[in-house]
C-alpha cells in the first residue's frame, strides 16, 4: 500500500470528507506513528548518532526525532568508554563545580533537547549514542503519494487501525465501534511485539527493556 492508497482507505472506512476532518488527517495518522513506536521496540527505530562534547560544556545536545537512550559513549584515547546513566541529582552531588573537568562517567537525561555529563568534558570528544528515534512519518511531504514508510510497509494493520481509532475517537463516534477499531489495533500491536520484541530479544547483547524514558 503507497501513502494515496492509505488516505483512500482511511477516507473508505470512515466515510467522512468533512474539511475539518480532512486537515486533521495527518494529525490522526501522526498520533498512530508514535503511539506504535512507543508500544513496540521497532529495529527500524534504533538508531546511531555520532557528534562531539565540547571541552567545558558538561551539555550534550540530543539528535532530532529523539525518543530514548540506549548508551551513549565517549571515545578516548582510541576506546570506547561507555558512560553510566544517572539522575540529574546524582550528576550535581557527583560533580558541584561545573568547572572542574575531566573524562565524562557519568550521564544524565537533563531535558528533552539535551544530555548533561559528569564530568564536564576537559577537551572535545567524539560521542557515540545509540538510541530509539521516532519512524519516518507518512505525513512527510517528502513522501510522494506513490511512495510508502517503513511502518506503512511493514505494519499495515497496526497503522490503518490505529489511524481509524484516532479519526473515529475525533468523529466522537459510537463506542462500540471505537472499541471495535482499538481492538483490531491491539491485536496488530500484539503481533508486532511476538516479531520485533520476543523473537528479536534472544540475539540483543543489551536488554533493551533498559531504555531511558524521555
Amino acid at each position: 500500500m503507497n501513502k494515496q492508497e492509505f488516505y483512500d482507505q482511511i477516507n473508505n472506512y470512515l466515510e467522512n470528507e468533512e474539511t475539518s476532518f480532512l486537515a486533521n488527517r495527518d494529525l490522526f495518522i501522526q498520533l498512530n506513528e508514535e503511539d506504535i513506536a512507543r508500544q513496540v521496540q521497532l529495529p527500524h527505530c534504533r538508531k546511531n548518532a555520532i557528534s562531539n562534547c565540547i571541552a567545558n560544556n558538561p551539555y550534550l545536545s540530543t539528535p532530532g526525532y529523539f525518543m530514548s537512550t540506549y548508551s551513549l559513549a565517549i571515545i578516548a584515547q582510541g576506546e570506547y568508554r561507555f558512560l553510566t546513566s544517572k539522575e540529574v541529582s546524582f550528576i550535581r552531588e557527583f560533580a558541584p563545580n561545573p568547572l572542574a573537568t575531566g573524562i565524562p562517567r557519568y550521564w544524565a537525561q537533563f531535558d528533552h533537547n539535551s544530555f548533561i555529563l559528569a564530568p564536564t568534558p576537559s577537551q572535545n570528544y567524539d560521542v557515540e549514542l545509540h538510541y530509539y528515534g521516532r519512524p519516518d512519518s507518512l505525513t512527510d511531504p517528502s513522501v510522494l503519494p506513490t511512495g510508502t514508510t517503513w511502518l506503512l510497509s511493514n505494519c499495515e494493520n497496526a497503522m490503518l487501525f490505529g489511524t481509524l481509532l484516532q479519526g473515529y475517537i475525533y468523529m466522537k463516534g459510537d463506542q462500540d465501534v471505537v472499541n471495535a477499531y482499538k481492538s483490531q489495533f491491539d491485536k496488530a500491536i500484539a503481533a508486532l511485539q511476538i516479531i520485533y520484541e520476543g523473537r528479536q530479544r534472544k540475539d540483543s547483547y543489551r536488554n533493551i527493556d533498559k531504555r531511558q524514558p524521555v
